[in-house]
């Protein structure tokens, strides 16, 4: 292994260990307001207990309102990107 590439696998190690001990982590979700997404969301929300952070074109603005009552029921944040 050169030094660059072991310098990058202890840099992405460091990293994965830092978000991994944060005390208030977050998901990433892509398409958070229907489907497969939504349904992500919900369960991360739940089991590990993550905040989640969702992008999504803002087509759904129901289910949406409903997603953003089932996370904060569960005690987790939600924020959106439009």
């Amino acid at each position: 292994m050169t030094a660059s590439a072991s310098t990058a696998t202890e840099t992405a190690a460091t990293a994965s260990v830092a978000v991994a001990g944060a005390a208030d982590p977050w998901a990433v979700i892509l398409g958070v307001s229907s489907g497969t997404g939504h349904d992500i969301a919900k369960a991360l929300a739940a089991d590990p207990g993550l905040n989640i952070f969702g992008a999504h074109r803002g087509n759904w603005p129901q289910q949406m309102a409903e997603l953003d009552a089932d996370v904060a029921a569960l005690g987790r944040q939600i924020a959106h990107f439009v």
